[in-house]
């Protein structure tokens, strides 16, 4: 049986090219498109949110963004069936969902009702683009985890040798990475980097308010349709081969956007903050 070339576990030049043409176009469009709604001030003199129709209008953006890309990787040769690109294109419109409507609506629900405060132990949400940087690092890394670990235990474990040392060796090759990370920060470490991710990931979810249900149920729909994505391309898949091909092909793609959603994110918020800010506070003792 002939050897599957290399290039097939990788994305297309093309749908390589569309996803940095895509990210550029969204980044550029997140920094710009707020300005275009006005002030925060209202008649009245205070602070509003940002219109609902703004979120919604840059989600839908974000989501054509992704339809455009998806067209291309299908020109490109990513061949899925029909009811397989349904729940791929399923399970980003609820990350972008998230990320670009519920999630600021959750920070500005929040704000309204409790002030931030404008500066603490270390990161925190505010007008502050760093306390962006942190939440989008920290909830970026627990969506790649769980995203990777759907695609791990939802792929297909029936057919030839290939198709399982490919299984087997990703498997390896997530353990063997986490274990480098923490040998490479030594342990006497840990407990900083740890706090670094966590304490951010935690101020973000407690910002959410009462969003953070609504938003925790959208995200098992998107798991649930990304573990439907990953075995309907273990069973409809023609040979191993291509199987592993495309399992890997829908994987990088899905995990590329999930990064991208996370950039644009931070560039959106910070854009929108600049317009709309959060009310904060000083704690007692600050200067």
């Amino acid at each position: 049986m002939p050897s599957l070339p290399l290039s097939r576990f990788k994305l297309s030049a093309s749908t390589t090219a569309a996803l940095a043409i895509v990210s550029v176009t969204l980044s550029v469009v997140a920094a710009s498109l707020p300005g275009l709604f006005g002030t925060s001030v209202g008649q009245s003199g205070s602070l509003q949110p940002p219109p609902l129709g703004l979120l919604l209008g840059f989600g839908l953006a974000v989501t054509a963004g992704v339809g455009l890309i998806m067209a291309v990787a299908m020109r490109a040769g990513l061949n899925l069936p029909r009811a397989t690109w349904y729940t791929v294109l399923g399970f980003n419109v609820a990350i972008i969902v998230v990320k670009f409507v519920l999630a600021p609506l959750g920070l500005y629900t929040s704000n309204a009702a409790n002030p931030f405060v404008e500066n603490g132990f270390g990161p925190v949400i505010n007008n502050d683009t760093s306390g962006f940087l942190w939440a989008a690092a920290a909830s970026g890394i627990l969506y790649v985890l769980v995203f990777s670990l759907i695609a791990i235990f939802n792929t297909s474990t029936t057919p030839s040798n290939r198709a399982k040392r490919f299984s087997a060796g990703f498997k390896w090759l997530v353990a063997l990475s986490l274990v480098a990370i923490f040998a490479l920060i030594g342990w006497q470490y840990l407990v900083l980097p740890l706090v670094m991710v966590a304490g951010p990931l935690f101020d973000y979810i407690g910002k959410l308010g009462p969003y953070a249900l609504l938003i925790t149920l959208v995200l098992l729909v998107a798991g649930s349709l990304a573990a439907l994505s990953f075995r309907s391309l273990g069973r409809n898949a023609p040979s191993p081969l291509a199987r592993g091909a495309t399992l890997a092909a829908v994987f990088w793609l899905c995990l590329s956007l999930i990064l991208m959603y996370h950039v644009v994110w931070v560039i959106f918020m910070s854009a929108l903050v600049t317009i709309w800010p959060f009310k904060t506070f000083l704690p007692s003792g600050s200067k």
